[in-house]
Formats: structure tokens, sequence, C-alpha cells
């Protein structure tokens, strides 16, 4: 299982109910995202009747029970994790499953549909096991709460090195742009400074994503297919590819390469070409001035290269003295200035 991250930002591959109960496709589409590089696979583990009311909604039931695999199935796409070094995570809404299925996580995911189920919080701190939680069909208020009340159930975990993570993440399937609202991460980072921020995809392509990563997303969560799926289920519509998140890996690492470090100094690749030197300016005479003249704004020129006095000293020489006759466009050094 991974210790730390491949990347500067944590890829889960949602692979959840793709497999559309198929545990042979469940298998291929795991070892597809394992194979593209990312950190984390993400399954759903329930039954119909662990999810909704049989006799409120059993239209729903009967939907949930099509997509479902069992415990075994998912204890050996956990194996599989295990053996390839990449983390095995779930949505898991059977109590049953989830005490058998959280000793292969590291993290475990809380949906947008359970954001206001505190008493699953309780459940899952017992584990002592960092929550992953989207924020779909939520507002501030009903966030601030739920991250309320996870810290009040986690307040005598020890979860090491880990962190909770929160994800800005709007629940339809699919959404236009401008109903990501990515903002919402800057907001989320300001009030939960100790935890991860990042962004739940459901748009089409990965802009989206490419942009919640340049703004400093530090957990990406995309639904994962393969295109050659022929399905009318709603979540192959915003699901990404292998080849996507291969790309998108790839952008990660660009981004953090490109915003580098916090300290703004003079680098070795600017010193080592001289151009600390052929950029900058130097103070020269434009005239021949004998010794003892003393130095007007009207005699100097500043140029390029910096070969001499720097043109940031220009208010301390100007009103000097020469110390010996200079020429026009010599190197011009204190030490061919008299003391005052």
């Amino acid at each position: 299982m991974n210790t730390e991250n491949k990347t500067s930002v944590y890829f889960i591959a949602e692979i959840g109910g793709n497999h559309e109960g198929d545990f042979s496709l469940a298998k291929d589409l795991l070892n597809q995202a394992i194979e593209c590089g990312v950190d984390a696979v993400k399954f759903q583990a329930y039954t119909g009747d662990g999810i909704a009311n049989r006799l409120v909604d059993p239209d729903r039931v009967k939907h949930f029970n099509r997509f479902t695999l069992s415990l075994d199935d998912h204890i050996e796409l956990a194996e599989i994790c295990l053996k390839r070094n990449v983390d095995y995570m779930a949505s898991v809404w059977n109590e049953e499953m989830l005490s058998q299925l959280v000793p292969y996580m590291r993290f475990v995911k809380v949906g947008s549909g359970d954001l206001t189920n505190y008493k699953f919080f309780e459940i899952l701190s017992s584990y002592q096991k960092p929550i992953i939680l989207s924020t779909g069909i939520a507002d501030i208020q009903e966030v601030e709460a739920a991250v309320s009340m996870i810290e009040k159930f986690y307040s005598s975990c020890d979860l090491g090195n880990l962190n909770h993570h929160i994800l800005q993440c709007t629940s339809m399937y699919p959404i236009e742009f401008s109903d990501a609202n990515l903002n919402v991460m800057g907001t989320y980072k300001n009030l939960f400074p100790n935890y991860e921020v990042g962004y739940s995809d459901h748009t089409v392509g990965t802009t989206a994503i490419q942009v919640a990563i340049a703004m400093g997303a530090r957990t990406i969560e995309a639904h994962f297919t393969d295109k050659s799926i022929k399905s009318d289920f709603r979540d192959h519509i915003v699901s990404k590819t292998a080849d996507d998140f291969r790309e998108l890996i790839k952008f990660s690492d660009q981004v953090r390469d490109l915003q580098g470090s916090y300290e703004k100094s003079l680098l070795g690749i600017e010193k080592i070409n001289g151009h600390d030197k052929s950029f900058r300016r130097s103070i020269y005479l434009n005239k021949y001035l004998p010794k003892g003249a003393t130095i007007k704004p009207e005699d100097v020129v500043i140029l390029r290269p910096l070969s001499g006095i720097p043109a940031s000293q220009y208010y301390e020489l100007i009103g000097k003295k020469l110390a010996r006759d200079i020429n026009a466009l010599e190197i011009l050094q204190w030490s061919d200035i008299l003391n005052d």
C-alpha cells in the first residue's frame, strides 16, 4: 500500500459502479487504472437494501442491486491493489462489509449523500482511518457542521501523518463548467487548514481537473471507465480513461515543476549563463573627465553589461569626484572615486 503520493496530487480513479455488477469487468478496469499510475482505485460496497428503503423506493433498491459486488469480490480487488502498491478505497454503505474492508484501506471515502450522516462518522472513527469527504448537495453551513462532527468523533484518534481530505463536488452527471465552482476549494483551504483540499469531478473531459490542479488541489477524484464499454449508465459520461489519467498525472507533475519554490532568489541557471551580469547595467561616463572632476547626471550613461559600479548605485555616485582620469565608456569602479 502506498506510503506517500507518486505526485504532489493524490489521484483517485473512481470505478464506482461502472462495472455494473460484472466482477470480471471490475478487475479489468482495476488493472487499467493501476497501470496508468493512479494513487488509489475506488469502488462502492453496498447492497440495495443497505442504501434505500425498499417500501419507499423499491426501484432504487433494484437499481443498486444490479451494481452489487460481493464481499469476497471486494476483498479480491483490495488484495490486487495491495500487491500492486496502490490504495484500495471504497464508499461502504454496509456495516458488515465495512468491518471487513476497512483494514485494506488507508482512507475511507464518504460520498456527498452521507455528508449529514453523522452516525456514520462516529462508526468510521472507531477504525481510526482518515476520511475523504465529498461535499455535493451541501451549503457551507452543512459542510462546516460535518467537519465539526468529524473533529468531535476523531478527537482522540491517532491518524499518524495522514489528514482528512475535503473535496469540492457538484452532485450531477454531467455538470457544466459553470457549476464546478472550483473557487470553493479556496474557501475550504481557509476554513479547514488541517485538511487536504481537492476536487471530485463530474464534468465531461479533463479541463476542470487541470484547472483544479493548477489552483492547488491536493486530491483529485474522477470516475474511470473504458470507452469500449457500451452502456447508457450515467457515470460513463463523466468518466475518464486510462489515457486521460496518464495525461493528468503528467500535467500535475508539470504544474509542480512550474510552481517551484516560494523563495525568490538568483537561480543557478541564471548565474551559470552569466545573465546576472549580461542583463544588468552599470554606470559609465559618456565623455572623458579628468581627475578631480565632479560627476553630474549629464556625464553618465547606464548600459549593459554589469561590469563596474551597478546602476542601483546611481544616486550614491552623482556628485562624487574622480580619483583619476576616466575615458568615455571605460569601466568605472568605486576605487576610481575620491572619498568624501
